[in-house]
């Protein structure tokens, strides 16, 4: 065994000086070396296989072992100096395992943990789609290989069926189904055989235009709009104008085959375009299409009688609208029925009882479908024409006319005539159902008519009824009341 010293430095305290003293140790001697680490192979042509390893630093030499299993007996394929070692004529498309082990006068170490490779198949493949119906994949060319063969499926489970030979390391897949993801795998090939498969890679085509779509408002400010569901879709976009040959602005997207298209105006057409979006891009515009909103809720609504039977209702024209309805309650809170439907936008509204009051509300209607219904307004009838009025002449200068009470009036007008013919001029009007005209002259004919009155206007006036003063000093025979109301008018 060799004797090795090592200078120590010792720090001396006399005369403060360093001192460089030699100390005697001894180290292991010579061995043999240890198995190499980090073995590693992979294939640099169809038909070698390059393997390397960490060099041993006091191995002269190194044994490299190869077997088609990991387990069983390595056979000796070569011994070398270097740290690596190219196994050539190799069969392409082949699997070998390998172990390596150093030696030097001392000895052989043990074999290293086994370490599998290939002899080399195409790598760095990849697939990009280029346009509507292909697919371009790439990869790096293989050493030693005169062509290759792709293979693809629509599955990565799949069989994978020979698609073409190429002489490049680039393949144009042309002529291929809309929206759908193709898988590829490559080999090298030469007159000594087909190395392995390639990794698999996959891209997926641009999907198809959307067609059969369809769109239908479903209220003053909503469409929805559907279309069947697109092979290889991801999602969709969808592009509205409100002209057909306009420019088409993006709207919104959705993933699923429908879309709700909101915050719209009302009574208006709206044309649509659908495309179909993936990992690829996006695919052309459908055909155009369009729906309708339903029309705007009418407003500036009201209605004004025009008779004791008859109210004419007119409102703004909503936009959109084709026609309109009108419904109809006697309470403000009840339920509203259909009085009509028309085009215009006036609705006369006859055959009413006199002096009731009536409830409408307005909807707008076009081939989409029917608007809310208006605000409530209303308006009441004119009253009836009063009857059953009776005149009667209490003294030489009064008349008593008396009528029974006439629904919905608020007062009354009184005409009086000395003629049963011709104009009746105004007496006087009242809020009571009797009226004492006096100041008349005595034994004189007087002829009268009523009207009654509300807030929308005056009915026509009743027929007329007559009556004539008493002569002068005559005292017609009255009964206690009627004598005291002699007695006051006189």
């Amino acid at each position: 065994m060799k004797i090795y010293r090592r200078i120590v430095l010792l720090f001396c305290a006399a005369s403060s000086s360093l001192l460089f003293c030699v100390a005697p140790s001894t180290a292991p001697g010579p061995s043999r070396p240890p198995a190499p680490i980090s073995v590693s192979a992979m294939g640099v042509s169809m038909s070698a296989i390059l393997v390397s390893w960490v060099k041993v630093i006091n191995a002269a030499s190194y044994t490299v072992f190869r077997n088609t299993i990991d387990t069983g007996t390595f056979a000796v394929v070569d011994i070398v100096t270097k740290n690596t070692y190219n196994d050539t004529g190799l069969v392409p498309g082949s699997v070998f395992y390998y172990k390596v082990s150093a030696l030097n006068n001392l000895g052989e170490s043990g074999q290293s943990a086994a370490v599998l490779a290939t002899t080399a198949v195409p790598g760095k493949v990849s697939a990009k789609f280029v346009s509507p119906a292909s697919i371009v994949v790439t990869w790096t060319l293989v050493a030693g290989a005169t062509s290759y063969n792709a293979y693809r499926d629509t599955s990565d489970t799949g069989t994978f069926s020979f698609s073409r030979t190429l002489s490049t390391d680039t393949l144009v897949d042309s002529g291929l189904a809309a929206g759908t993801r193709y898988y590829y795998r490559i080999m090298a090939v030469n007159n000594s055989g087909q190395s392995g498969l390639s990794f698999i890679k996959n891209a997926i085509t641009l999907p198809a235009i959307p067609a059969g779509a369809g769109a239908a408002g479903i209220s003053s400010s909503s469409i929805v709009i559907a279309w069947p569901a697109v092979t290889g879709a991801a999602s969709y976009k969808i592009y509205r104008s409100t002209v057909d040959t306009g420019a088409f602005t993006f709207a919104g997207s959705a993933a699923g085959d429908t879309f709700s298209d909101t915050s719209l105006s009302a009574g208006t057409t709206y044309y649509y375009k659908i495309s179909a979006f993936n990992s690829s891009g996006e695919s052309g515009q459908s055909a155009s299409f369009n729906a309708t909103t339903f029309p705007g809720m009418p407003s500036g609504a009201s209605a004004v009688a025009v008779s004791s039977s008859g109210i004419v209702i007119t409102w703004l024209p909503a936009n959109g609208a084709a026609s309109y309805k009108v419904y109809r309650s006697n309470v403000d809170t009840g339920a509203f029925v259909l009085a009509d439907s028309m085009a215009a936008d006036t609705f006369s509204d006859t055959g009413l009882a006199a002096g009731a009051t009536y409830y409408y509300r307005i909807s707008a209607v076009n081939g989409s479908g029917e608007s809310g219904q208006s605000a409530v307004f209303n308006s009441i009838t004119f009253p009836g024409v009063p009857f059953g009025v009776s005149a009667a002449a209490v003294s030489s200068s009064s008349i008593v006319i008396t009528w029974p009470t006439v629904t919905g009036a608020a007062s009354y007008k009184v005409y009086r005539s000395t003629v049963d013919t011709g104009a009746f001029p105004l007496a006087d009007s009242v809020t009571a159902d009797t009226f004492s005209d006096t100041g008349l002259a005595a034994g004189a004919t007087y002829y009268y008519r009523i009207s009654g009155l509300n807030n929308s206007g005056e009915s026509e006036q009743s027929a007329p009824v007559q009556a004539t003063t008493l002569l002068t000093g005559f005292v017609p025979f009255l009964r206690p009341l009627e004598m005291l109301a002699f007695e006051m008018s006189n």
